[in-house]
């Protein structure tokens, strides 16, 4: 769970009789990349024709003639893991582990909370959405700035995992891990497995 990217959209490109449908097709991919991914939930599925792949750019030519030929194609488009402070100081790529954060989080988590009855989120210097969750209260204290308005309340594991995570999950957002006076992005879904029981 140390990794330096925080998620990623892959494109696949699976020709028609290596999976005949889209449950075949999700499946098929989960399984391709069950060892360095997770698929959290599947953006889009759409059936191509060689006709209409000529409409395309050159890259979309190039993978779906690699797909016809091979059975299936990948396409990764990786995000870095960013890493802000409250000074507005900001870096990429660098390696967090969420585990040991998860089992802070099971013990007590904290976030901003709006007066409208949401979770308060940002963005980050690269312009990604995320909302944050600290494990000590006065560790965002210091993030209260950012977060005029707001109050703090308590994140537990159970809330996180019923409706916080599944939400970013769905609006394509990151959860912001509080450490210190740091924020790490990372993936909704790989909090959430972090936070589950095995």
């Amino acid at each position: 769970m140390n990794s330096i990217f925080a998620g990623a959209a892959i494109s696949c490109w699976i020709r028609r009789d290596v999976a005949r449908s889209r449950e075949e097709a999700l499946e098929l991919v989960r399984a391709k990349l069950q060892a360095t991914w997770k698929v959290s939930k599947l953006a889009f599925y759409n059936l191509l024709t060689l006709r209409e792949s000529d409409t395309y750019e050159a890259e979309v030519k190039r993978l779906f003639r690699t797909a016809l030929d091979s059975g299936l194609e990948f396409d990764y488009h990786a995000c870095y893991r960013e890493v802000m402070d409250s000074s507005g100081n900001h870096g990429t790529g660098v390696s967090f582990d969420l585990s040991q954060f998860a089992r802070e989080v099971l013990e007590s988590g904290f976030h901003f909370y709006s007066d409208q009855g949401q979770w308060m989120g940002s963005e980050s210097a690269e312009d990604a959405a995320f909302s944050p969750v600290w494990t000590r209260e006065e560790d965002l204290r210091e993030w209260s700035i950012m977060f005029p308005d707001c109050e703090i309340k308590t994140a537990p594991a159970s809330r996180l995992l019923r409706s916080m995570l599944p939400e970013l999950n769905e609006k394509e957002e990151w959860v912001g891990i509080g450490v210190e006076n740091r924020l790490y992005t990372a993936h909704p879904m790989a909090l959430s497995d972090a936070l589950s029981p095995a």
